[in-house]
């Protein structure tokens, strides 16, 4: 492989900030591109503004970005000629301060300076040195199924059911003003005394509402309101610079979260989102402001979404189901710790009738009494296991591991908790840094091929024939 000069390096990473740049002039300019963009915030979840922008200007109609290895965990390949598309990942260093008042990496630090360091005598940051070209590739270039990629990348949150109907809209406005309440803001509704739909009140926390407003518009308006309360509240606006405070920066951005919001819960407001940008076409704001504006905008979207989606579903809940049992239910699944909630997603510990017990065994130690595996990679494996509690009572799992053999008869062979086993699938790690990740795990049903650990590490597998 040919070795890439530091000249170059830094001309690759200038060439990919000025193709960013550029994306970001026609989004300022075109409502339309805008609101893609938009709608690219929520489903590329871990990446920044920048490289988000930077994605979508080198790959057109990018769905959701992940490197070549993340998508190798979940079990979908690369496909072959495909082109990787390069984001910037920063690069930092622990540095001090030498006698010259100069940075310096504390690798290449005296003895005496390192004893310094260490004491606290000399102070040493984590300091940004620069950044680094990184390839990844959109889920659209793998050999992942159109159908599958809502599951990877979902436009509306998780167990969201919202068809829009009048009843919908009703609870959409009470876990809307739910969340509002919890916030410390008081919505009301009155008379206008200009064409308004609405307004918030930095120095009261207060949102007052049109009373002749739908309940459809309501909900678009409270969210660009609460938008407001959220990030222009006056604490919040004492520490902005003079760039970010003007009218148009403030409007512009309580309206790019209405919709970022308003998208991920289905509800159809492109047409009023984009003349309500358009009338705000005059955004004579240097890149920086603009970028800075959008990850505070994704931020709180986000922030938002997680909450308000849960204010719904409780709401919904206590309304359809009317029963003590149900809501118990609820209070319960909220309070689970992360590995829980994963183990319930992934059917781990989950009986033939759909019951987990994972709770019951997290701590308790369990042995692997069978093992068969189903599909190999480069890079991981899937296997059925059964696994057996002290009682005698069996659970059969669908595992992903990275281990060979040997390893698989040295660590599976030893009895580990719940929690230890459920560590050692390659999706737990995977849900730990992408929790609203769908991914399909039903309980295997067949065991009859399945055979003891040490049986099946012992066997010759036959190698494979190409014709």
């Amino acid at each position: 492989m040919k070795q890439v000069s530091i000249e170059e390096k830094r001309k690759q990473i200038d060439e990919l900030t000025d193709k960013m740049n550029e994306s970001v002039k026609i989004y300022q300019n075109d409502p339309k591109d805008e609101i893609e963009l938009l709608e690219s915030l929520s489903k590329f979840k871990n990446y920044s503004v920048r490289n988000t922008i930077l994605a979508r200007a080198q790959y057109q109609g990018a769905f959701g970005v992940a490197s070549y290895k993340d998508f190798q965990k979940i079990g979908y390949q690369v496909q072959k000629g495909e082109k990787s598309i390069f984001i910037l990942a920063p690069k930092f260093d622990t540095m001090f301060k030498d006698k010259n008042n100069k940075y310096k990496s504390v690798k290449y630090a005296t003895k005496e300076q390192k004893a310094d360091i260490k004491s606290g005598k000399i102070k040493a940051e984590n300091r940004l040195l620069n950044y680094l070209k990184v390839p990844v590739f959109d889920i659209t270039q793998t050999d992942c199924p159109a159908e599958d990629y809502p599951k990877l990348y979902p436009n509306k949150p998780e167990n969201f059911n919202f068809k829009g109907t009048g009843e919908d809209f009703h609870t959409f406005n009470l876990a809307l003003n739910q969340y509002a309440k919890e916030q410390g803001l008081t919505v009301n509704t009155g008379k206008m005394d200009s064409a308004a739909k609405g307004y918030f009140v930095p120095s009261t926390n207060n949102i007052v509402l049109r009373d002749s407003l739908d309940s459809k518009e309501m909900a678009k308006v409270l969210l660009h309101e609460m938008a407001h309360a959220e990030m222009h509240n006056s604490p919040k606006l004492a520490t902005k610079n003079k760039d970010m405070r003007t009218a148009n920066v403030l409007e512009y951005q309580a309206e790019m979260t209405a919709y970022v919001v308003s998208n991920n819960f289905g509800l159809d407001t492109e047409d009023y989102s984009k003349d309500y940008l358009a009338s705000w076409t005059k955004r004579d704001v240097d890149n920086s402001v603009y970028i800075k504006s959008l990850q505070e905008v994704k931020d709180v979207s986000l922030n938002m979404i997680d909450k308000i989606v849960e204010n719904y579903n409780e709401i919904k809940l206590n309304r359809v189901a009317g029963q003590q049992s149900q809501n118990e239910d609820m209070n319960q699944y909220k309070t689970l710790e992360t590995e829980d909630k994963i183990a319930m997603k992934l059917n781990f510990l989950s009986d033939e009738k759909g019951k987990n017990h994972f709770l019951d065994l997290k701590d308790e130690p369990l042995e692997c009494t069978g093992i068969e595996k189903t599909k190999g990679a480069k890079s991981f494996s899937d296997y059925n296991i059964k696994l057996e509690d002290k009682d005698g009572n069996s659970f059969n799992y669908h595992i992903r591991s990275e281990k060979n053999k040997k390893e698989i008869n040295k660590e599976w062979s030893k009895e580990m908790t719940g929690k230890e086993w459920l560590d050692q699938d390659i999706k737990t790690e995977v849900l730990k840094r992408k929790p609203t990740l769908n991914i399909d795990n039903p309980v295997p049903e067949d065991t009859s091929n399945m055979k003891p650990i040490k049986e099946y590490t012992e066997q010759q597998e036959a190698p494979e024939m190409t014709l």
